[in-house]
């Protein structure tokens, strides 16, 4: 213990501070970590707590997120725009404008919200037993027809992209439809 200290003093004649003054700001440094990691402890303890509800909502939001995908085998028509929209964007995206391409993707791909609000709304509010609620099926029917006329502002509003933003929305309202049409599932509790 000794040679420590003596090590610590080495260091304080470095920095030109005294033994006591260096400890004293150790100490308090410490002891302010100590304190942060205790609060740490205790919101990971009360996330924790709320795990048993997070969890299940999580797995379940992307357990609906990858049967979006499975479920447009039932509804034909929109998988056919699902295919011939993601080709059709591949394939226009390499011929986009390098000035403006991180501006008009970003805008192409805002319409991915929708689907990810209306299988949260499934994820969160899913139907097991008890009470029936009917809001969450009316949410995301709204959802899921508000992005016609958000695909339009969306392909007028984008000069010089227009075809590409046009096939990227195809496939992403494609999506939604699959989105829908699980997420509807969850929430009435009919399952096909």
């Amino acid at each position: 213990m000794l040679t420590a200290w003596r090590g610590h003093g080495t260091e304080c004649k470095k920095m030109k501070t005294s033994p006591t003054k260096w400890l004293n700001e150790n100490v308090a440094r410490d002891a302010a970590q100590l304190a942060l990691g205790i609060v740490l402890a205790a919101a990971l303890l009360a996330v924790v707590g709320y795990l048993g509800i997070l969890v299940p909502a999580i797995w379940r939001f992307v357990w609906l997120a990858f049967m979006s995908f499975g479920i447009l085998c039932l509804a034909w028509p929109a998988a056919i725009l699902l295919c011939v929209g993601g080709y059709a964007s591949l394939a226009l995206g390499l011929r986009l404008n390098t000035e403006r391409f991180r501006s008009t993707l970003l805008w192409a791909f805002s319409p991915l919200v929708l689907p990810a609000t209306i299988l949260l709304i499934a994820a969160v509010f899913w139907y097991d037993e008890g009470p029936y609620l009917r809001w969450p099926e009316v949410a995301i029917t709204i959802l899921l027809l508000s992005q016609l006329p958000l695909g339009a502002a969306l392909i007028l509003s984008q000069r010089g992209a227009r075809w590409f933003v046009l096939a990227l929305w195809a496939t992403i309202f494609a999506y939604s439809i699959g989105a829908w049409m699980m997420s509807y599932m969850a929430v009435t509790g009919d399952w096909v």
